[in-house]
C-alpha cells in the first residue's frame, strides 16, 4: 500500500510540468546523446528524471542552495503592482 508517509513506496509516477528557459532546454537536450545507449534513445523526461536524481541528494544537503542563482525579483513587483482579481472580477461564481 502506497501512503504519503513512505516516499520510496512504488506506485504510478506523478506528471509534472515545469517552463523552462531555452537555453536551459539546450543544456538538456545535449544531455540526451550522453544518456544514449544502442537500445535506447533518451528523451527529454529521460534526462530531468537523471538530472533531478543526481541533484536532488545536493539540494537536499545545501537547502540554502550556497551557489544557486537568485531571481531578480522583477517579476514578483510586476505582479504586486498589478490590479488584484478574483471569480467575480472574471465573470465566474465562487
Amino acid at each position: 500500500m502506497r501512503t504519503t508517509s513512505d516516499p520510496s513506496a512504488s506506485g504510478p509516477a506523478l506528471h509534472v510540468a515545469v517552463r523552462l528557459e531555452p537555453a536551459v532546454v539546450a543544456r538538456i537536450d545535449a544531455l540526451r546523446d550522453e544518456l544514449s545507449t544502442d537500445w535506447h534513445t533518451a528523451k527529454r523526461s529521460d534526462v530531468l528524471r537523471a538530472v533531478i536524481a543526481r541533484g536532488l541528494p545536493a539540494v537536499e544537503a545545501d537547502p540554502s542552495g550556497g551557489g544557486r542563482e537568485r531571481s531578480t525579483g522583477r517579476r514578483r513587483k510586476a505582479r504586486r503592482d498589478a490590479p488584484r482579481r478574483n471569480a467575480r472580477d472574471l465573470g465566474r461564481s465562487l
